[in-house]
């Protein structure tokens, strides 16, 4: 091979094998002295020269001496680069034998060239095994090394065996150990305080949480939370502050001794942290003399106090994670002042539920005594005696006012505990209270100002209320209560006091009254005791509520046959009970009368009562009952049977006689017994006009002898109530027409039929359409109308005639009797046509009453069922009254 054919065959072989070399060097320098940045710049600058020589292409006809040039500057920086990996402290034997191996390999493509490149591997040897006998020792020492995890010695790892060690890496790795250990010693000492703290901060909280769960008091409980969340910052002290008022706040709670110049700032700036509720950081200062800080506490968003904590002078301020251990104790904080709140609320609830029970069990007491206890001694003594048990007082007594001197009189029975010596009182406040019906409270000063101090020193009483007993119309007295002890009555005291004293008083008027009552009852039982007629007193239910002996000896039972029983259960009574009934039906005020008939056997005879049954009403004229009195009228009955029948022989026996004369008189006015002159037939015409009359005052009285005496039956029948009044009033068209008055029928169409009977109907119409005629002067008016109400017809009759007086109104209805009046005197009759139409109606079951003004008229009303009732009261006909007048238009 010639000089350039070598050339160029290294050349070839050259820039290949320099590559892989120069890459495998610098990996290996780069990574054995990557910490020092020193050898990394000058490995740098060596890889780019050798990259720059090789990759540099030759020009064409190099000579030898010129490519070994090129590659020799380039082995030499290899060689440089090996030597620069050798020296790094990272290296050892191996790594230089490894070294020298590569430099080998280089060397050989360059042989063919000059030789001298091997000789360097071979020199490079002996330098790197001197660099490293300069650098390590051999040590048969224990070589001790910690174990870390995470940053944290957990063990230490110990070589028992001779090593080879490096001096310069044993150096800095022993600075680097010792660097380690110190920070680790440091993040320990941290670490063990940090855990400290928090086992402070549990420690307090499980304190505190029992504390609060158990029956330690509140303020030993803030003063442990205080205590524990000092001992958790380390050097500061923790105080609590609760707000006593809306403008002030008082430190409750210290873990310390707080110096008083301190003391106003600090409260100063719980007062602002609760007011804005923002936690507050001050820096130390002179007035607190350390750093501060404070966190408001607060139950549902609601300020309820503050802890605060202030450091000492050396402390330069609070971190975040000691104000977070101070928040934990504030949570603490907030619940204990919650539940003693609560349990507080629910201490009073349960004071005042106790307090309010003692005063129903004393309400209760005295509400039953006072509808118990009839007297006033007793009653005063079972009040005063619940007043002083209820409010826990010394002395009560009653005083009662004298009218007569003004003065308030103690009442000997009504007192209780000591009593003043003297039995009257004209204190003053005492006579105020009375007449301004105004509690007095008196709690005894200790300058003796108060005007009531001289009563209460005297009676030796720190305290006293004066309570006006107020009745329903005026002030009774007033009520004492005392007590020794020098606390004040308390709100609910004395609204005791004054309910017990509202009961006294209207006991006290109670038991005058039911002594008024008893008084008065004495006497009318007396008057009832002693009545010559028989009493019998109902309720609404128709039970009998009371009796007189009158009653008893009467119907011949004793008392208890009439208690609790009704009148139907009665035999003797089943008569009356009709009356009682249609009474308590009606609620009519006006007294109903009839007549019962009491019968006591077959063998013995019947005996005859007159009734009256009265509606009783309250003050508020509410009917409770009825009362009816019973009076024998047996003899009176017999007596009227007697006049009856005297009545009806002595009718029956003038009637004959009566007959005869007008026969006669009829005979010698028709001339059949001679001729007669015109004054003999003049005379003769009265005379048979006053036979007349007399001879219908006959037919009425028989008439109204057998309507009295039960003779005379209703014949019901249906009856058209138009035609019945058409028909009536022709009768009297021919009598109205002589007199000049005008007749007219006032009636609507359709009004139905009517039950009853038409004849006893028509002569009822008649009576009442006569009078009108009679009493009502030429160009008057007569006016018949009806008008439909239903289950009911009303009929009346209007006359403008001369009218009757009130006075009047109330007997035209009774037998014989007559308005006194120059008509009346003119058409005198026997007084018992209004008496035989009420009779009528009466059983036909409607009503008859009257509505008049003199010299304008009169208005008779008929108010007659559609359908007659199946029973009705049997009236005594003598005894009859008008009934209530209902003011009704026609």
């Amino acid at each position: 091979m010639n000089a350039s054919s070598r050339a160029v065959y290294l050349m070839h072989i050259e820039r290949r094998m320099a590559l892989l070399t120069h890459w495998g060097l610098m990996a290996l320098s780069a990574w054995l002295w990557w910490p020092e940045r020193q050898a990394l710049l000058v490995m740098a600058f060596l890889f780019v020269l050798v990259i720059s020589f090789v990759t540099l292409r030759p020009p064409q006809g190099w000579s030898r001496r010129q490519v070994f040039v090129f590659s020799s500057i380039s082995y030499i920086a290899d060689v440089l680069l090996a030597a620069l990996a050798s020296a790094a402290p990272a290296a050892d034997f191996s790594l230089s034998a490894l070294l020298m191996g590569m430099l080998f390999i280089r060397a050989i493509p360059l042989t063919p060239i000059h030789l001298w490149p091997l000789a360097l591997p071979i020199l490079f040897w002996p330098l790197a095994l001197l660099n490293h006998a300069a650098s390590i020792t051999w040590s048969p020492e224990t070589f001790v090394a910690p174990l870390l995890l995470s940053g944290i010695g957990v063990g230490l790892a110990i070589w028992y065996r001779q090593a080879v060690i490096d001096r310069e890496i044993l150096r800095r790795d022993l600075q680097w150990l010792e660097t380690q250990h110190a920070q680790q010693q440091e993040r320990m000492h941290q670490v063990t305080n940090r855990l400290a703290r928090e086992l402070l901060v549990l420690r307090g909280l499980r304190e505190g949480a029992r504390a609060i769960s158990g029956q330690i008091a509140f303020g030993k409980q803030l003063d442990m939370i205080a205590r524990n969340a000092a001992l958790s910052l380390g050097d500061a002290t923790v105080f609590i502050a609760l707000p006593v008022s809306a403008e002030e706040v008082r430190i409750r709670a210290t873990s310390g001794h707080i110096e008083s110049g301190a003391l106003a700032t600090l409260e100063y700036l719980a007062q602002e942290s609760i007011r804005t509720m923002t936690p507050i950081r001050k820096p130390a200062t002179m007035s607190l003399g350390g750093p501060f800080v404070c966190l408001p506490l607060t139950t549902a968003d609601v300020p309820i106090g503050v802890i605060g904590a202030l450091g000492n002078e050396t402390r330069l301020g609070f971190s975040e994670e000691e104000i977070e251990r101070l928040s934990a104790f504030a949570d603490q904080a907030a619940l204990a002042i919650t539940q003693s709140r609560l349990y507080e609320e629910l201490r009073e609830a349960n004071t005042d539920k106790e307090q309010r029970l003692r005063q129903l069990e004393a309400i209760y007491e005295a509400a039953k005594a006072a509808v118990s206890v009839l007297e006033s001694g007793e009653l005063m003594q079972r009040l005063l005696q619940q007043m002083v048990n209820a409010i826990q007082a010394d002395a009560a007594a009653v005083f009662m006012y004298d009218k007569n001197d003004g003065d308030l009189r103690r009442a000997p029975e009504a007192a209780i505990g000591p009593l003043p010596p003297f039995p009257s009182m004209s204190e003053p406040m005492w006579i105020r209270a009375l007449k301004t019906q105004e509690p007095v409270l008196v709690l005894r000063s200790e300058e003796g100002t108060h005007p009531g101090d001289q009563v209460a020193q005297a009676w030796g009483m720190a305290t006293y209320m004066v309570i006006p007993l107020v009745g329903r119309q005026e002030s009774l007295g007033v009520l004492y209560v005392a007590r020794r002890e020098h606390a004040a009555f308390t709100p609910q005291d004395r609204q005791l006091a004054e309910s017990l004293a509202s009961f006294a008083a209207t006991a006290l008027e109670n038991v005058d009254l039911y002594r008024r009552l008893h008084a008065q009852w004495k006497q009318l039982r007396g008057i009832v005791q002693n009545i010559g007629d028989g009493l019998i007193v109902i309720d609404l239910e128709g039970r009998i509520l009371l009796t007189n002996p009158t009653i008893h000896t009467v119907l011949e039972l004793d008392e208890a046959a009439f208690e609790g029983r009704t009148l139907q259960e009665i035999p003797q009574l089943r008569g009356l009970h009709t009356l009682v009934t249609n009474v308590l039906t009606t609620l009519d005020r006006d007294p109903h009368m009839g007549r019962v008939t009491v019968s006591y056997g077959p063998h013995r005879p019947k005996r005859i009562f007159e009734a009256v049954v009265n509606l009783m009403t309250d003050e508020n004229d509410q009917p409770t009952g009825v009362v009816a009195t019973l009076r024998d009228i047996t003899a009176k009955h017999e007596l009227e049977e007697m006049k009856s029948n005297f009545v009806s022989v002595i009718s029956h026996e003038l009637r004959t006689p009566l007959h005869s004369i007008s026969g006669f008189i009829k005979v010698i006015l028709d001339g059949k017994a001679g001729p007669i002159n015109d004054l003999q037939r003049d005379f003769l015409e009265t005379v048979r006009d006053q036979t007349q009359h007399l001879y219908r005052l006959i037919e009425d009285l028989l008439e109204f002898n057998r309507l009295e005496s039960g003779q005379i039956q209703l014949h019901l029948e249906p009856i058209a109530v138009n035609t019945l009044l058409s028909e009536t009033l022709e009768i009297f068209r021919p009598e109205a027409e002589q007199r000049s008055i005008e007749l007219k029928l006032a009636t609507a169409r359709g009004l139905g039929l009517l039950e009853g009977d038409r004849g006893r109907l028509r002569q009822v119409l008649s009576n009442l359409i006569s009078n009108a005629l009679k009493f009502t002067p030429s160009g008057g008016t007569v006016e018949l109308g009806a008008k439909d109400e239903g289950k009911s017809i009303l009929i009346w009759v209007r006359d403008t005639g001369i009218g009757i007086p009130p006075e009047e109104q109330k007997r035209i209805f009774d037998r014989f009797y007559q308005v006194d009046s120059s008509l009346t005197r003119e058409h005198r009759g026997a007084g018992l046509g209004l008496a035989i139409a009420k009779h009528i109606v009466t059983q036909h079951g409607g009503e008859i009453w009257v509505e008049s003004e003199e010299q304008k008229g009169s208005t008779f009303f008929v108010r007659l069922p559609r359908e007659v009732p199946k029973s009705e009261p049997v009236l005594d006909f003598a005894s009859l009254t008008s009934p209530k007048k209902k003011q009704r238009d026609a």
